[in-house]
């Protein structure tokens, strides 16, 4: 299988590799703000609390890069540009690239609870092995930002049915407002479900911030993809960054002191909250990939971004068990700057060993230039 480049392959564009980075480093800044106490930061007239605030807003740049790195092999055979990529294969990368960091975690993390006598139910252990848990709950018994892994582990199921969103004759795409009309509507079922059966419609509830009701950011992923390969990304890139700005600067402002807008079920943000937040991240992403000599994007591009970016998968996986040990510490307040340095360093750390000991084993294993096409934004 063959790649026409998107511009170049989205492995080969810094800036992206560098996004990833941030969304990792977002995260992890939004849990050590959290675990000491959701301080107010600022320096002088700046204030960085909603930004620290709206940490979370991470996952949903992941989703999008997923989107947006992921489809062009799919699009490209849609658009009679290249032949259809072979599914078989493009399973067995995903599984390559998500599962052995994550079930070498698992295992760590297992048998840690069984030292500490930590009891865990076998069913919990088999949902958490098929990663079906998200069936069952929104959340992990072992590692809490585990929820998102069912939500991308499900798009993947799900992109070659979305790519047939896209004309062959490169007509507009219908699937992202197809995709945005559904995940609103899923979003409203969702409340309504709370609504009418009270604690009995949690269960149902709880699905607000799984799969079907992320479609949308995943789409809009795709459709800046769609955009590069059709031509027409350059004519809208410069609006771009301006657009994605004026959306994400005003939401974090708004949104920081709400709180979980979904643990909360604030109304109306719960329903167009993602939508807004991916549509954001998505022209953010379409100016990176267009213009990748901009100062975003040569930011985004330095050494310390791309290595941030490089290890982001691990970072994401093991920063939130790491500042739940250094909680335990005696010697290192939680309130102290010591405890903000100490939680970076170790979690940076941490991800380059696990970097380093399992998924770059597992990366050199790629067979050829098809696999760049299709090297996930992974949280």
């Amino acid at each position: 299988m063959s790649c026409t480049p998107l511009h170049s392959t989205p492995e080969q564009i810094p800036s992206l590799t560098g996004a990833r980075g941030l969304a990792a480093v977002w995260v992890l800044l939004f849990h050590l703000w959290q675990t000491q106490g959701q301080p107010h930061v600022g320096f002088g007239m700046l204030d960085l609390t909603p930004f620290l605030a709206c940490g979370y807003f991470g996952v949903d740049l992941f989703f999008v890069l997923s989107g947006y790195l992921l489809a062009p092999p799919f699009i490209r055979a849609r658009m009679g540009l290249a032949p259809a990529p072979h599914l078989g294969l493009f399973w067995e990368h995903r599984c390559r690239r998500v599962l052995p960091a994550y079930v070498v975690q698992l295992a760590v993390l297992l048998a840690i609870a069984g030292y500490q006598g930590k009891e865990i139910p076998p069913q919990d252990i088999a949902s958490h092995l098929t990663l079906t848990f998200n069936l069952f709950n929104n959340t992990s018994s072992l590692n809490p930002v585990y929820w998102s892994m069912p939500v991308e582990w499900n798009f993947y199921i799900l992109l070659p049915l979305l790519a047939l969103g896209f004309s062959r004759h490169r007509g507009l795409p219908w699937i992202v407002p197809a995709a945005i009309m559904f995940s609103v509507g899923f979003r409203i079922l969702c409340v309504m479900a709370l609504n009418t059966w009270g604690v009995d419609g949690l269960p149902y509830y709880r699905w607000i911030i799984q799969l079907p009701a992320r479609l949308d950011q995943f789409s809009f992923g795709m459709g800046a993809a769609w955009l590069v390969l059709s031509g027409r990304g350059q004519a809208l890139s410069r609006l771009a960054t301006p657009i994605g700005l004026l959306i994400l600067i005003p939401l974090m402002i708004r949104v920081a002191p709400l709180g979980d807008v979904f643990a909360e079920v604030r109304q109306p943000w719960l329903y167009y909250h993602c939508t807004l937040v991916g549509l954001a991240m998505a022209c953010l992403i379409l100016a990176l990939s267009v213009h990748p000599t901009g100062l975003s994007a040569r930011l985004l591009a330095s050494p310390p971004a791309v290595f941030l970016g490089t290890i982001s998968y691990s970072l994401y996986l093991w920063h939130f068990p790491i500042l739940d040990w250094l909680q335990r510490l005696p010697f290192l307040p939680v309130s102290s700057r010591r405890f903000f340095l100490a939680a970076l360093i170790t979690c940076i750390v941490g991800a380059c060993i696990s970097y380093c000991l399992v998924e770059a084993r597992f990366l050199k294993r790629r067979r050829g230039p098809e696999d760049h096409c299709e090297r996930p934004a992974n949280p």
